[in-house]
């Protein structure tokens, strides 16, 4: 087991499809500065370098949810203490099944890919998904973004250009297995993707959605979260309501959505909250920026847009 060092809980950061741990790198900075141990182990077989990756994807051929989340249950069990785990889009949904193994000692999924029982199914979604599904021997094989598809997917809300330098640092080809079976999930008895939603005794839960996410809108992580309302664990939802989300993303014909906010200065907004639930209304913007922004935030761990680059 890793050598108690403190009495904070050490940190385990679990990324999603299409990127590596190099998208953790502020979220470490960060939480090693406040006294964590931090650990953002890669999905197996990806423990090469993003350049690497490019050049040998078939590494990640046909990976799937239930061994990447026994490779993090392993991860989980050698720590001296239980674990926060934060995951992000696949990684949120590889919180999910962790938790409801018994393990950690909280979770914090970030625009979590759909568990079992979420028959939402965004046109969004579908559309930053299609890179993969669109031919099933996808699902033996890495599959590359181009980086107009990298994009649309995850920096949406930046110009081209600026989308362009995340894409070549950050960016690798995905497995397309994961994808596949969240797709059939709701079509099988087992899937790879069930969670236990009526876990009483699972640890503590909180689900972050995004304002202007295309991959995991916000409807889709509210839909997550009614999964969890016969469970008397604690479940927390952060973010925009859906439908006021929608409602910024359209603005009216002839109206400006006005100025630029400052990146990783997230605005904050109306409290969206459930009776006997503790949510806290902040727009974390798009998928992939929550990961820098957050990072960067001063008045909380958790939050803030869809840039890497605090």
């Amino acid at each position: 087991m890793t050598e108690d060092t403190g009495t904070k809980p050490p940190i385990i950061l679990i990324h999603g499809l299409w990127l590596t741990p190099r998208a953790w790198e502020h979220w470490i900075e960060r939480y090693t500065q406040l006294g964590h141990q931090v650990l953002a182990p890669a999905w197996p077989g990806m423990e090469i370098e993003v350049e690497a990756l490019r050049k040998n994807p078939e590494v990640m051929n046909g990976l799937g949810v239930t061994e990447v989340a026994d490779f993090y249950e392993t991860v989980v069990r050698e720590q001296a203490q239980p674990p926060i785990i934060i995951g992000h889009s696949f990684g949120g949904l590889i919180v999910q099944i962790l938790l409801d193994r018994g393990l950690g000692a909280a979770g914090v999924a970030i625009h979590p890919a759909p568990i079992k029982g979420v028959l939402r199914l965004p046109l969004s979604s579908l559309r930053a998904a299609l890179p993969a599904l669109v031919n099933p021997a996808n699902r033996t094989r890495a599959v590359a973004l181009s980086p107009r598809q990298f994009h649309y997917a995850f920096t949406n809300t930046l110009t081209p250009h600026e989308s362009g330098v995340i894409y070549q640092r950050y960016c690798v080809p995905a497995p397309g297995r994961p994808l596949f079976q969240a797709a059939a999930a709701n079509l099988r008895r087992h899937p790879a993707t069930r969670v236990d939603v009526s876990n009483d005794t699972r640890a503590p839960l909180l689900l972050i959605a995004g304002g202007a996410d295309h991959t995991v809108p916000a409807t889709l992580v509210r839909a997550t979260y009614q999964r969890y309302r016969r469970s008397r664990a604690v479940t927390d939802y952060q973010g925009v309501r859906p439908d006021a989300a929608l409602r910024r993303r359209r603005p009216p014909m002839g109206t400006s959505r006005g100025p630029r906010r400052p990146l990783g200065r997230p605005k904050r907004r109306q409290t969206y909250q459930k009776p006997g639930r503790h949510a806290v209304g902040v727009d974390t913007g798009t998928g992939l920026g929550v990961l820098a922004n957050v990072a960067a935030a001063e008045a909380a761990p958790i939050g803030g847009g869809r840039i890497l680059a605090p």
